[in-house]
């Protein structure tokens, strides 16, 4: 995730790897008007999970290399955490 805050400009991207750990999906895109990078990383996540879904894909580890996103109160829910 680059964001560039002069312009609010910004990118997502993500990776699908199956359980041996191959790539087996990817996407990536530019943001405009994007505010901070909470929300960028918002997008990715959300980009991701639509992706995997459409794909029929249910048991889903997320992870992020996002340090603002690790310790904060969305990195855990009942359902499980962000690694």
């Amino acid at each position: 995730m680059h964001l560039f805050r002069k312009t609010l400009t910004g990118g997502w991207g993500f990776l699908v790897r199956d359980h041996q750990g191959d790539v087996v999906m990817s996407g990536a895109g530019s943001l405009s008007a994007v505010p901070d990078v909470m929300s960028s990383e918002a997008t990715a996540c959300a980009k991701a999970l639509l992706s995997v879904t459409n794909l029929g894909i249910s048991r889903i580890l997320l992870e992020v290399d996002s340090s603002v996103l690790r310790g904060t109160p969305f990195a855990v829910n009942g359902l499980g955490s962000l690694r």
